[in-house]
């Protein structure tokens, strides 16, 4: 479709609850997994619990994707070159190190 974006009010809690004019709040996003699963991938277990995103984070991917007419997987590799300093803290040393590679090639 041929949208248009509108540019709305930063979320303002006064405002949202009298009027709602403004951009929606922010959402708590809960990340569960089961307990057998995790005592079996405690490397899933560890990178759960450092992994963190933001709004932000996913509207620059959405944008990346609409501007480039990209794929999800391009703009997952977009966003691991870009966000060096944010993903290597969630992953082990070793697996930075192979996820560098992979981008290299």
């Amino acid at each position: 479709y041929d949208t248009t974006p509108i540019q709305e009010p930063a979320y303002d809690e006064e405002i949202w609850n009298t009027t709602r004019a403004c951009a929606y709040p922010s959402n708590q996003v809960n990340i569960a997994a089961n307990v057998e699963f995790l005592e079996s991938n405690p490397e899933v277990e560890e990178f759960l619990s450092k992994y963190t995103t933001s709004t932000a984070l996913s509207s620059e991917a959405l944008a990346f994707m609409q501007d480039n007419e990209a794929s999800t997987q391009e703009a997952a590799i977009h966003f691991l070159k870009e966000n060096k300093d944010l993903w290597t803290e969630w992953v082990t040393p070793d697996a930075a190190t192979m996820v560098e590679v992979a981008l290299a090639e």
